[in-house]
């Protein structure tokens, strides 16, 4: 029987993708959730313990979807773009919120 296997074959490559782009791309949609909210930056409230399990919760994700990828190429391609677009909008929104003050 010959099927195609639509596993990635270099999956410690796509996991690696996961971890290091990942994790950017998790703390860059907890900062822009942490904007949304007006997060204060106390970590003992409700809502910085709330923007800390997004993030754990968040990474979780992006590994798994990381496996899903055909290849590592792709993981790392589409992982790592995501990162840079999310921690960009990042950026641009608190220049702006300071009123353009870094």
């Amino acid at each position: 029987m010959n099927t195609k296997r639509r596993s990635m074959r270099h999956w410690p490559l796509g996991l690696c993708a996961g971890l290091i782009p990942g994790a950017f791309l998790a703390l860059g949609i907890m900062i822009m959730a942490g904007f949304a909210c007006d997060a204060q930056g106390d970590p003992f409230s409700v809502t910085g313990q709330s923007l800390t399990w997004l993030a754990g919760l968040l990474w979780v994700a992006v590994l798994n979807v990381s496996l899903l990828f055909r290849t590592a190429r792709g993981a790392w391609v589409w992982i790592g773009a995501s990162a840079l677009v999310v921690c960009a909008a990042d950026l641009l929104v608190h220049h702006f919120r300071n009123g353009g003050a870094g």
